[in-house]
């Protein structure tokens, strides 16, 4: 799947990331007060229900292992809800915990795995407002290459 913001969609929810966060978007039924929420946040694991009234098991609106690992809610991960375009949505935004030395490989490809993932190969860096790019030798001249000690040059 083509990645848009980052992310893509999952079973009743949206996505999208940075290198930093993954926001997961789940719309709420209409009369959901925050009460009727529970929430769980491990390190490598989510869950997010909503209580209803009429039925003694609760709505699983997003459950499973993440593709990474986030900081919990006590340590920078948070979720709050909000109106968007007359709905309510529930917004989780999960902290990644790890940052490696390469940054493409800082991208998810899904939020939990083994639902549909997005080709991370199309995310831009420039979107994020980073200049870090692999240099294409084809754009370089004979002397930037001989600078560089490319040999054949």
């Amino acid at each position: 799947m083509d990645p848009v913001k980052g992310g893509g969609t999952g079973p009743g929810f949206t996505w999208e990331q940075t290198l930093t966060d993954v926001t997961v978007s789940i719309e709420l039924p209409a009369a959901t007060q925050k009460r009727d929420l529970q929430l769980e946040l491990r390190p490598t694991y989510i869950r997010a229900a909503v209580a209803q009234h009429e039925a003694q098991q609760p709505l699983v609106l997003i459950e499973g292992s993440l593709f990474g690992r986030v900081r919990t809610f006590e340590s920078g991960s948070s979720w709050e809800l909000v109106r968007e375009k007359g709905k309510l949505v529930l917004v989780i935004t999960l902290e990644k915990a790890c940052k490696s030395v390469a940054p493409k490989f800082d991208y998810w490809r899904s939020v939990i795995p083994g639902q549909e993932e997005i080709d991370t190969h199309k995310l831009s860096r420039e979107a994020e407002g980073l200049s870090l790019n692999m240099i294409n030798p084809g754009d370089l001249d004979a002397m930037q290459m001989r600078n560089m000690g490319v040999q054949g040059f």
